[in-house]
């Protein structure tokens, strides 16, 4: 669980074997019926059920409907899975598998194929650090001034934080306590 969202289930059995569930959708966001249409049309489509409909009362009546609506949801799930791990594999020779989250995908992507952490390394900060860096994230400023005064110029930028990004090099190192209030120096 993170954040109120079930992410992965295991369940484990006395003759240690386990079962895990994961989320499909935190690895590949999108509705079964869209990706089944992208990935395996051959598949057929994602059967449809007025949920609404659905009620204890008519579960045993509409048990055979109900029973062939999940197992084409089933079988669809699977052959996408199946699919994507296909496509990871080829480009990437990455088993999806192994991921819960579309952004660990991309994060081992990145790492595997176009990191190079010789020149430019990532460093985990310690506790104390990531603590006081945290302390200083807050949104941006949303102020308010009077527009009067003499020789004034108005300047209004967009988009300045990516451009930043884009054009200066970025802070790379352990960061270091410099010793004062002021913070850590990069």
């Amino acid at each position: 669980m993170r954040n109120g969202e079930l992410y992965q289930l295991e369940v484990r059995f006395e003759s240690k074997r386990r079962m895990v569930f994961r989320d499909s959708l935190k690895l590949l966001p999108g509705s079964l019926s869209s990706l089944g249409q992208s990935l395996c049309p051959k598949l057929g489509s994602k059967g449809e059920v007025d949920h609404t409909s659905v009620v204890m009362d008519n579960l045993a009546s509409r048990k055979r409907e109900l029973v062939e609506y999940m197992k084409q949801d089933i079988y669809l799930l699977g052959g996408i899975m199946l699919q994507a791990q296909n496509i990871y594999w080829s480009l990437y020779e990455l088993d999806i598998t192994t991921k819960i989250t579309l952004s660990s995908l991309a994060l081992t992507i990145f790492r595997k194929d176009y990191y190079d952490e010789m020149s430019t390394p990532i460093a985990i900060p310690h506790r104390t650090a990531e603590e006081f860096i945290r302390r200083g994230y807050y949104g941006g400023h949303a102020d308010v001034y009077m527009p009067r005064g003499d020789n004034l110029l108005y300047y209004y930028v967009h988009s300045l934080y990516p451009f930043l990004m884009k054009s200066s090099p970025m802070p790379i190192g352990a960061a270091k306590w410099d010793g004062n209030l002021q913070g850590f120096a990069l």
